[in-house]
């Protein structure tokens, strides 16, 4: 790979690394989705990111998990490799309406344990928590679906 995109393999690196997960996870996947082939052995991928077998092992684990990544078998080759399917953001984000779900809850839940009148600070802010989570929770999977129409 030119350095351009090694350079934003690490910029896939430090997104991860915001959104909570180690920075050789989003190393591993940001090789995946710009390497040619698409798919990639755990040991073309430490040699690629001159990381540890270990680190591209504990990557590659997260990513299947999360379903950013499949492990696939290749013919002729013993290897297991990997790939980012064509869908993986799709369903990433399709696993975000139980979370959604489960904060307007929480906001519906501390609204009747403050029990406070309607004119609260407190009353107020988890009213907005609440109709923000319900707003998503309605709209979220209305979106993934009209997505899915366009394609």
């Amino acid at each position: 790979m030119d350095q351009q995109v090694r350079d934003w393999v690490e910029q896939v690196g430090l997104w991860a690394e915001h959104a909570g997960l180690p920075r050789s996870t989003g190393r591993v996947l940001g090789w995946l989705l710009a390497c040619d082939p698409p798919e990639a052995s755990a040991a073309d991928l430490a040699e690629g990111l001159a990381a540890s077998t270990g680190s591209v092992s504990q990557a590659t684990r997260q990513l299947v998990a999360a379903g950013l990544v499949e492990k696939v078998a290749v013919a002729g080759d013993r290897r297991t490799y990997y790939r980012v399917p064509p869908e993986a953001l799709v369903g990433l984000l399709e696993a975000e309406v139980p979370r959604i779900v489960a904060m307007r809850e929480l906001g519906q839940d501390g609204l009747a344990a403050l029990d406070v009148a309607a004119d609260d600070p407190r009353g107020a802010r988890l009213r907005a928590w609440t109709d923000v989570a319900g707003f998503f929770e309605r709209q979220w999977p209305a979106l993934i679906e009209r997505w899915r129409q366009e394609q």
